[in-house]
């Protein structure tokens, strides 16, 4: 069974991800413009750092290098310092340039402020119980 990427079911599964996916998207388009780059693409290229020092969520900077002709660290330098403190969502505390790496810590109190409340009321998965009981599929949680 082939499983496919739902970008609408993930951005309902992990808002914070994707808000700062939109932000990082708005940010690339307004200052480097880059013509074959999607939304949907920042949302993957969002990802965990290995190591919770270094942030929430890492935005890898490399696949833009040979297009922007630029090196990576730049670009997450550049792309830091386009965020104004009107930018940072209240999702976004703190954000850091590690190598080529545009780091991105979030406030720990809003995020527990939003998804806590949904979690123990026991909604914030149930559009993943929708879909499966529809589709007749088993989701693990």
């Amino acid at each position: 069974m082939e499983v496919l990427f739902n970008y609408e079911r993930a951005q309902e599964l992990d808002p914070v991800r994707a808000e700062l996916g939109r932000k990082i998207f708005q940010k690339l388009q307004e200052h480097f413009k880059p013509a074959d780059l999607i939304e949907e693409e920042v949302f993957r290229l969002l990802e965990r750092p290995p190591e919770p020092a270094l942030g929430d969520f890492a935005f890898p900077c490399f696949r833009f290098a040979k297009t922007l002709r630029k090196s990576p660290a730049l670009i997450a330098e550049t792309l830091k310092g386009l965020f104004t403190p009107a930018d940072c969502t209240p999702w976004i505390a703190e954000l850091r340039v590690v190598g080529a790496f545009l780091n991105v810590f979030i406030h720990k109190t809003h995020f527990a402020a939003v998804l806590l409340p949904q979690i123990l009321a026991e909604t914030y998965f149930s559009p993943q119980k929708t879909r499966a009981s529809a589709a007749k599929q088993r989701v693990m949680i």
